[in-house]
């Protein structure tokens, strides 16, 4: 059987996860006390990022969702406001991101 943070690290190497996620998983198979500590370490030695992660999501999803399904997909997931928005601004405008879809 894994410790919390081997299961965490081994889910993390298969793709991103926001925190919220990430320990809502944890938490059905370890300890309140074992998942804050694995996530304090993953923070901490960035193997979990939700900047990094909000940005592999929103450029993912560009082409075929809008600006507020992207953060609103995002808000879901737990990921801070402005954090969200720091992601969003790095798209292309979304009236770009159609006309390219349509040609």
């Amino acid at each position: 059987m894994y410790t919390c943070k081997q299961y965490a690290i081994w889910l993390l190497s298969k793709r991103e996860y926001a925190t919220k996620d990430l320990k809502k998983k944890l938490l059905k198979k370890y300890t309140e006390e074992d998942t804050a500590t694995t996530i304090e370490f993953l923070l901490e030695h960035n193997f979990l990022n939700d900047d990094r992660y909000s940005t592999i999501r929103t450029r993912a999803r560009a082409a075929s969702k809008s600006d507020k399904a992207l953060s609103f997909d995002l808000h879901q997931k737990g990921v801070a406001a402005e954090t969200i928005k720091a992601a969003v601004e790095t798209l292309p405008l979304e009236e770009n991101r159609l006309r390219e879809l349509l040609s």
